[in-house]
């Protein structure tokens, strides 16, 4: 990794972390500002899907952040992330079917065993 792109994704992870913050103290309109400057350094990296998914959720915009985490499965069709927070988003709506779908596909995906507990553990509430 060249010092350039170290010093990218450094800057990218404080980011990443000061929008998961702002969302968590329901900062949603600060933390889309800094989405934006996310996006516009990484527009198609997983962690790009996943916290503009987050920030829509926290703006109650269900239908767009399931269609932003579909976008980004679609070009990461090997992510569990994307794939969990899409079942999420779906449950959250109310679509117990597409969420189902969604835990069980990333079921599948899981590489770690406390991925796939957290997933049974959510599967069997349901």
């Amino acid at each position: 990794m060249s010092n350039s792109q170290a010093a990218r994704q450094i800057v990218l992870d404080g980011l990443q972390e000061q929008i998961t913050t702002l969302v968590e103290a329901d900062q949603i309109d600060t933390a889309d500002l800094f989405l934006q400057e996310y996006i516009k350094l990484a527009p198609e990296v997983i962690e790009r899907f996943a916290l503009e998914a987050l920030v829509r959720i926290g703006q109650d915009e269900l239908n767009s952040a399931i269609s932003i985490l579909n976008k980004g499965f679609a070009i990461h069709p090997n992510s569990f992330d994307l794939l969990f927070n899409l079942g999420f988003a779906y449950q959250l709506k109310g679509d117990v079917i597409s969420a189902r779908n969604a835990y069980a596909q990333a079921l599948e995906l899981a590489k770690t065993q406390e991925e796939k507990d957290d997933l049974e553990q959510v599967l069997s509430a349901m």
